[in-house]
């Protein structure tokens, strides 16, 4: 079950292992509830390459730009 709390951890899980299907349903899910993930503390161990696939997404879902800005700052 995806949670703000666990979709990192199951994008990375899903892509070591070559699932590609549950690893794109992860990544979806960070990006339609990015506000939420980022205030989980799974969060902080994302390296700098996927932060950047995530913030350099149109499919990004936030209410402003702020959000993004203080994610990528912290």
């Amino acid at each position: 079950h995806l949670h703000p709390s666990n979709c990192l951890g199951i994008e990375h899980f899903a892509h070591l292992h070559s699932c590609t299907k549950l690893e794109a349903e992860a990544h979806q899910f960070t990006l339609e509830n990015f506000s939420s993930v980022v205030e989980c503390e799974e969060f902080l161990q994302v390296p700098l390459e996927r932060l950047l696939t995530y913030i350099a997404s149109d499919l990004i879902d936030v209410r402003n730009e702020e959000t993004v800005y203080e994610a990528a700052m912290r």
